[in-house]
């Protein structure tokens, strides 16, 4: 099932102002199917999945159902909207964020101190004045890529319960 394939659809007007009128009927992007799972029945219905590089929502699914046009259950569980900012980068598009973000020659200043093993953000000169140790330095690199190693740990539905959950979605959809 193509994730948009049950959407309802709008009338879309999309005339430009002096211009004949100019309509389409488009799908409904700005439907939402929220559905009453339990993190008790998540647990249940997935199991933890590491992503591996250059891996794709679309790869991944078709590696476990054999239908890439299953992606959209591993946003789904996931709740992944944005599929640029809250899927994993690749160590070459991790770098390349980093030096757009903090700029040129910024990717190794520090970002924060961290008093350990609690891991607790402090400043520098405070940790070695109170607690007599120095903190560990974290850089924006550092701090940008223990972000994304974080993305790499998703959820994915058992392959034996994918049926049941792509149905339970299409009857959410319908039933709205």
């Amino acid at each position: 099932m193509s994730y948009f394939k049950k959407f309802s659809y709008i009338d879309y007007d999309y005339t430009l102002k002096g211009e004949l009128p100019r309509k389409e009927v488009i799908v409904d992007l700005m439907q939402r199917v929220q559905l009453n799972i339990s993190k008790n029945d998540l647990n249940v219905l997935c199991d933890e999945y590491i992503v591996g590089p250059h891996m794709t929502p679309e790869l991944i699914a078709y590696k476990l159902y054999n239908d890439p046009l299953l992606h959209w259950t591993i946003l789904y569980v996931n709740d992944i909207t944005d599929i640029h900012a809250e899927w994993p980068l690749s160590d070459q598009d991790l770098f390349s964020f980093v030096t757009k973000k903090y700029g040129s020659g910024n990717e190794y200043n520090v970002h924060h101190y961290e008093k350990m093993p609690e891991r607790l953000v402090i400043d520098a000169d405070f940790c070695v004045s109170v607690y007599n140790e120095t903190p560990r330095t974290v850089t924006n690199f550092d701090y940008e890529s223990e972000k994304n190693e974080l993305k790499h740990h998703i959820k994915v539905i058992k392959p034996e319960h994918i049926s049941n959950f792509v149905q339970t979605f299409q009857n959410a959809l319908i039933n709205g």
